[in-house]
């Protein structure tokens, strides 16, 4: 796995960053606490329900037929701490 791109715990909403990724497997893996959020990546919207008191891991998996820019941010409320990686499996 490639590491993409990493944003540290943070807490709110917030633009993650911009990603070039090859055709192939893109993971997103993410920490929360703290109530809801939702990650979005172009068009597709990944919603998380985050435990209040203790940290809920995520990960989901999204194939690309072909290389693409992706544009990931997250919406949440400022009460919510989160964590995000993005990583490409090796082709």
């Amino acid at each position: 796995m490639t590491t993409l791109l990493t944003v540290p715990p943070t807490s709110g909403p917030a633009a993650a960053g911009t990603v070039q990724v090859e055709a192939g497997a893109v993971w997103l893996n993410a920490d929360c606490i703290g109530g809801k959020l939702e990650i979005i990546v172009n068009e597709i919207r990944l919603p998380i329900k985050c435990s209040e008191s203790e940290i809920t891991p995520f990960g989901n998996r999204i194939s690309y037929s072909t290389s693409r820019q992706l544009t990931i941010r997250v919406e949440t409320s400022q009460d919510v701490r989160w964590s995000l990686r993005v990583e490409q499996e090796a082709a």
